[in-house]
Formats: structure tokens, C-alpha cells, sequence
């Protein structure tokens, strides 16, 4: 981390608000008091590049604030640094000065706050702001996560909705006027596996996909409530695992993380090199099944089947690591606990097998003329389009966004200078095609082949320091 950059933002944050706590080498904290100062911190903040991660509201009226708070947190685009703003609503008060004229991206934020707490933002210039995950027969006051909600209220609430269904958006509505040729292909929200349900309604003419209209949420598991009344800080973790099976042990380690930042704990060099293997494990694992999703999507089957059997491999490499095919249940605040020693040659030889397969068959597609058509310049995301939206992840990285966690916030193994060189310069040789970062589908499918490269070498860096390899 830059001690430079590190305290200008301290200084900065200073300037607009009180700085109120330090939970971490690593991060800054900051109150304002007005919206005033909200928007000045923030303007400052955007003039650095920071990045806004995530923004969330939090029912603290029972507490001495006697307040709804919206913590926003940023991360800085070069120096591991990480800014939470905190600001606290007046009592009684349900209505927050929005940041979207600074950061387009919040308005994902301010729809689930909406949903979930019932506070809206203050708006200037009036804005479409449909549910993000309330849909159909849910009233609109329903707000579930605010402390006051009994079950009779939930009960009351949902009673008075409306039978069947609500209305369809406007958006959703105005596809019934397609034009002669044109057709509306509905998809989910039930889908087989283990992601989440969404429902898609495309408007397609032949080959072309005109429109597209998205909703998400439609499965309630109420996780933020659970947190609330039933688990603790120590147990939480088993929950964070439930989210979404294929990230299990990512939710996990984030969650972990979290938790010792707040009590202090620091792991041994072991846990964070046992933690960073599992997570590349996991990447890897993805990453083939998400390109066998989309080649499965361009009627490709046989590529896709042979993509599938190969992260079948995988999740059978971690269900023999682990007892989970899922990495669910080892991790925990404070450490990890394997079922059995850590077998580091079978690691080794499944996952260098697996990727030389894979690759192979990516380079097989990546030169397939009908795989090129229907992904070169189709579903582009163009870099500053990216930027607005505060994309982050592998999305980010197909438009030509410098954004990994693992470079900008690094722990443990990935501070270590060969893993850091892999990341920012990772001189792959898995596709003999050219391409480029353009943003589009074929760009986030070659990013995917990258990655599982990238993440096989670190897989093999993390295995030679694994302490039973210095024997």
C-alpha cells in the first residue's frame, strides 16, 4: 500500500468529515453531517478514481443514533485503500440526498434500499425507479429489513397484496407493441442448477437481439434478515456460504475476513495460502462451467459437454480435498479445517490436465468461424460505459478495466512478487487468435480462458509453498 495515497485520502476525508473509527491497516472511515459534505467528499473521491463498491443502509433507530444510516464505500483504483462514508438521516426522516449525479452506479444501490428499508432517494430530476426485488404481488411498504417488522406485521403486509400479481413494469409492457417480424422470448425466472433465478424477456428479430428487459430477486431466503435474528458473528459464515452454491467459499472467505478485521485476528501465512488456493480452485472451476454455459447457448453441444465433464473433474477434485463439491463447510473465521491432509500432487496433476484440456478446446472455438460471428461485436460493454456503471470484475476487465481485487487489495499470498507479476502481466499463451479488450462477448470469453490460465500458475505458486512441498 501507498502511505501517499493512504493519507491523502485521510486527508481529504478530513476535510469534509470526522473521521470516527479505523477498523483496519487498510481502511478509512469517515461521518458527514450534511449533504453538503456528502457530495463534496464524494466529488473529491470520484476526482481520484475511487470506485464505488457498494452502498449499504442499515435500520439503527434502536440504537443511540436513533437513525437510518447509508454507509457508502469506496475502493481506490491503485493503493489498497478502502473509504466508508457514513451518513445519518435526521430522525424521522426517510429520505436521503442521492449521489447519482456523481456516481451513475449507485442507482442499483438506492432501488434494493428502496425495497428492502423503504427510503428513497432525493431526486432533482425525476428517474425511472422500478423494484429491484419486490416483484408482482409484493406491496410496496413491505420493507423487510427494518428492525420494527414483526411477523404479524410481514403477515399483515403480504395479505394486502395484490392477488396473482402486480402489473408488469413499463418497460416489460411496452414490448407487447413489437414490431411485425419480431418476437419475445421469456426465459426463467426458474432455471435449473445452482444461480439464481431471473427473469429475461428478449425481443429478438432472427439472430438479432433488439431488447431486453431484466429482473432479478425472485428468490427471498431473507439472508440479511437471518443475520439479523438467528445467526451470530461466529456462525455467520455458514450462512454467507448459502448465497450462491458456485461461490460458496468466496462469500465465505469475505465474510471470514470481515470478521477478524473487526476482532483483530491475524492468521497464519498457512491459512491465507490455504484460503487463496481453495479461491483459485473455485475460479478455475467457474470459469470452464460459465464458458460451457455460453457455448451451450450458441447450440455448440459437444464443445459444451466436453466443458462440462471437465468441471465435473474439478468439483470432484474438491469434494475429495474438501467433502464438499461446493468447498462448503472448511472455512471459518480464524482458519480453516481440512477433512484430511492436503494431497498436493493430486492438486497438481488434476489441474494441470483439466486446464491443457480446456485450453485446447478454447482454442478450437476461438477459431470456429460460426463461434466468432455470434460473439465478436455482439453484447458490447464499451470501457466507458464500464466506467460509469462502477462494473467491477471479470465484466470490467473485457472492456479494458485494470480492476482486480486480488492486485488493488491483495492478502497473503497474493502480496507475494511472483503472484503479482502473474496478475498485472501474465504473458498467457493459450489462444493463437488475435483479439483484444473490446468488451463483447468473445472479449469476456477470452477473458475467462485467461484467467483459468493464470489461475492454473498460481494454483502451481501457492502448491510449491505449501509447507509439506519443502520436504
Amino acid at each position: 500500500m501507498s502511505e501517499t495515497g493512504y493519507h491523502h485520502l485521510r486527508e481529504i476525508g478530513r476535510e469534509f468529515g470526522v473521521e470516527i473509527h479505523r477498523p483496519g491497516a487498510h481502511q478509512l472511515h469517515f461521518m458527514v453531517q450534511s449533504p453538503a459534505q456528502l457530495f463534496g467528499l464524494c466529488s473529491r473521491l470520484r476526482a481520484e478514481n475511487c470506485y464505488l463498491v457498494s452502498v449499504i443502509a442499515n435500520d439503527e433507530r434502536e440504537l443511540e443514533d436513533d437513525c437510518f444510516k447509508i454507509y457508502y464505500f469506496f475502493s481506490h483504483p491503485v493503493d489498497n485503500v478502502f473509504v466508508a462514508v457514513e451518513y445519518n438521516l435526521p430522525p424521522g426522516r426517510e429520505i436521503y440526498p442521492s449521489i447519482h449525479a456523481i456516481y451513475p452506479s449507485v442507482e442499483t444501490f438506492e432501488r434494493e434500499i428502496a425495497d428492502l428499508l423503504g427510503l428513497l432517494p432525493e431526486q432533482k430530476e425525476p428517474r425511472v425507479f422500478p423494484q429491484a426485488y419486490l416483484h408482482g404481488c409484493y406491496p410496496v411498504e413491505l420493507s423487510p429489513l427494518r428492525r420494527d417488522r414483526s411477523q404479524e406485521v410481514f403477515e399483515r403486509l403480504l395479505r394486502s397484496g395484490i392477488p396473482g400479481g402486480g402489473p408488469l413494469p413499463g418497460d416489460v409492457a411496452a414490448m407487447r407493441d413489437f414490431f411485425l417480424g419480431e418476437l419475445i422470448v421469456p426465459v426463467g425466472p426458474i432455471h435449473a442448477g445452482v444461480i439464481e433465478p431471473g427473469n429475461f424477456n428478449f425481443r429478438i428479430s432472427g439472430e438479432v437481439i433488439e431488447g431486453l428487459d431484466l429482473r432479478l430477486g425472485y428468490t427471498h431466503k431473507g439472508i440479511e434478515r437471518l443475520y439479523q435474528r438467528k445467526y451470530d458473528l461466529c456462525a455467520g459464515w455458514k450462512l454467507a456460504e448459502q448465497v450462491a452454491g458456485d461461490s460458496s467459499f468466496a462469500h465465505n472467505v469475505a465474510y471470514s475476513k470481515a470478521i477478524e478485521v473487526m476482532v483483530g485476528v491475524a492468521l497464519l501465512p498457512e491459512a491465507h495460502l490455504l484460503r487463496a488456493l481453495f479461491l483459485e480452485i473455485e475460479r478455475v472451476t467457474n470459469h470452464i462451467g460459465s464458458c460451457a454455459g455460453l457455448v451451450q447457448d450458441l447450440a455448440l453441444d459437444v464443445p459444451a459437454a466436453e466443458m462440462m465433464v471437465l468441471r465435473e473433474e474439478m468439483m470432484q477434485l474438491c469434494g475429495r480435498l474438501t467433502g464438499s463439491r461446493f468447498l462448503q463447510g472448511i472455512n471459518q473465521p480464524g482458519g480453516l479445517r481440512l477433512p484430511a491432509p492436503l494431497d498436493t500432487e493430486h492438486i497438481r496433476s488434476t489441474v494441470r490436465e483439466v486446464t491443457r484440456r480446456f485450453l485446447s478446446l478454447a482454442q478450437m472455438l476461438a477459431e470456429r468461424p460460426d463461434f466468432r460471428q455470434r460473439t465478436i461485436q455482439v453484447g458490447v460493454l464499451p470501457r466507458d460505459t464500464a466506467l460509469l456503471l462502477g462494473v467491477t470484475g471479470l465484466a470490467a476487465r473485457a472492456s479494458g478495466i485494470a480492476r482486480d481485487f486480488r492486485i488493488q487489495h491483495p492478502f497473503g499470498p497474493y502480496e507475494l512478487p511472483e503472484v503479482r507479476a502473474l496478475l498485472v502481466d501474465p504473458r498467457v499463451e493459450s489462444l493463437n487468435v488475435p483479439w483484444d479488450m473490446a468488451g463483447d462477448v468473445f472479449s469476456r470469453f477470452v477473458q475467462r480462458v485467461l484467467e483459468v490460465e493464470v489461475a492454473q500458475r498460481l494454483i502451481e505458486v501457492f502448491l510449491d509453498r505449501w509447507p509439506g512441498e519443502k520436504q
